[in-house]
């Protein structure tokens, strides 16, 4: 694990690069944050798996208000630039859970009425962010580099089965998964000028392998049909 001192000097030392490379990956979050809220909203079918969302919630709502650590006086910079960032975030994560909520019952759970979806969508947030506080209180994780890294790193997977799932890219945006990818690119890129910890081999692999699956997704994204494919009712005959 990272020392905190040495990373904070790490930030100073690394000002610049590291400011415009995280500077760029917190745009490209913004940016894709609107790209896929407002494919949602078009399509009427939510944009984002709901595990991914459920740890950003966890993740980002429990940093902006406060329950970790609160910046005081003389707070680092980056700190204070950190918790900041972490409040429209959270905003925008609730507005992904409220889609899933509002679009999601007929692909998730058509069985439930939608008062008792909403109700278990809710509770399966509560349930994962007291979950999320164990875990950030055993990584003693305060920077929050590491728990950033499986944030970024976790949506691929998902995302990539939603994809499979559907036979189709549906509200998936290749232009918005372009930005996350772009994201991931960045935000691991910024961490390699702290040193340390962050040149140790598994987190160059965890950055190889998220970079990577990243790539392979806006290629599937960009491959797949927009709307999925009816098959025929009709059999065809096999071959005698």
């Amino acid at each position: 694990m990272y020392d905190r001192s040495s990373v904070l000097q790490s930030l100073d030392a690394n000002a610049v690069a590291f400011a415009i490379l995280f500077g760029g990956l917190t745009a490209f979050m913004f940016a894709w944050f609107w790209l896929v809220i407002r494919k949602a909203a078009r399509e009427r079918q939510y944009s984002v798996p709901i595990g991914a969302v459920y740890f950003w919630l966890a993740h980002d709502g429990t940093a902006a208000l406060g329950i970790m650590e609160w910046p005081g006086p003389g707070s680092h910079w980056f700190i204070m630039f950190l918790r900041c960032a972490f409040i429209p975030a959270t905003v925008l994560d609730a507005v992904l859970l409220a889609q899933i909520i509002a679009y999601g019952r007929g692909e998730l759970a058509p069985w439930l009425s939608q008062r008792v979806y909403a109700a278990s969508i809710l509770a399966g947030a509560a349930f994962i962010t007291a979950n999320w506080l164990v875990v950030m209180h055993a990584l003693h994780d305060d920077l929050h580099f590491i728990s950033m890294a499986l944030t970024i790193a976790l949506p691929l997977p998902l995302i990539t089965a939603t994809l499979w799932r559907r036979h189709a890219c549906s509200t998936l945006s290749p232009l918005a998964w372009t930005a996350y990818t772009a994201m991931v690119v960045l935000y691991f890129a910024s961490t390699f000028t702290l040193g340390g910890y962050f040149h140790s081999w598994p987190w160059i692999l965890l950055a190889a392998v998220s970079c990577t699956w990243g790539i392979v997704l806006i290629r599937m994204i960009y491959a797949a049909p927009p709307h999925r494919v009816q098959q025929s009712a009709v059999a065809t005959r096999p071959p005698s």
